[in-house]
């Protein structure tokens, strides 16, 4: 079949109500060419065949790759998208969501250890300096119930201008001090330990 002003045509079978319709020869070769081949006689047929489309059961994430379960356990509802459900995973989601939030967690933590270090970032005890095995040792005690009724602890510290009562040990000699009383590292008295360590700081202001 040939349009004058068309030209050629080929005949096809909509994939939604089965009626014969005719489309241009030239637009069905560039539409095969770039993967998206005509199938449909019009939009609302289209429209109709995606709304009745049976339900998969495995989804690819479009994050991740990863093939899964289409279920509410591995993607989050969402009732105006199809099915009811989003096209990312629950895992790629929340780590996305946390990401800003872990870099606020290490820089407060990097301030408060440069507050209580005096810009040092070494152990008050044994002089370790590696960033990753530095954390905040309460000179008092009561550590653990603190850290459960503050929430955040190193919030609160900034927030309170970093008051008087901590320092920054290794997690070695902080579990040491915190379980025998003593670090082996050093012999000295505790109270020793903790005036050189007073005269010595400096707490930093942000």
């Amino acid at each position: 079949m040939k349009d004058k002003k068309k030209g050629p045509q080929i005949e096809l079978k909509c994939k939604n109500c089965k009626k014969i319709y005719t489309i241009s020869k030239t637009y069905q070769k560039h539409q095969t060419k770039i993967g998206r081949p005509q199938k449909f006689c019009s939009m609302v047929c289209y429209r109709e065949f995606e709304r009745n489309k049976p339900k998969p059961r495995k989804r690819q994430c479009i994050r991740c790759k990863e093939v899964k379960p289409f279920t509410a356990t591995f993607f989050s509802v969402r009732k105006r998208v199809k099915f009811g459900l989003e096209s990312v995973c629950k895992k790629c989601v929340s780590s996305r969501a946390l990401e800003p939030n872990k870099k606020y967690q290490r820089e407060l933590r990097y301030q408060t250890l440069y507050a209580y270090s005096n810009g040092l970032m070494k152990c008050a005890c044994c002089s370790e300096s590696i960033y990753e095995l530095l954390t905040i040792d309460h000179i008092y005690g009561g550590g653990g119930k603190e850290r459960r009724e503050c929430g955040n602890f190193f919030y609160r510290l900034r927030r309170e201008n970093f008051p008087y009562g901590y320092r920054v040990l290794c997690y070695n000699c902080n579990m040491s001090r915190g379980r025998y009383g003593y670090c082996p590292h050093r012999n000295l008295p505790e109270d020793k330990i903790q005036e050189e360590y007073d005269s010595s700081l400096i707490v930093a202001n942000f």
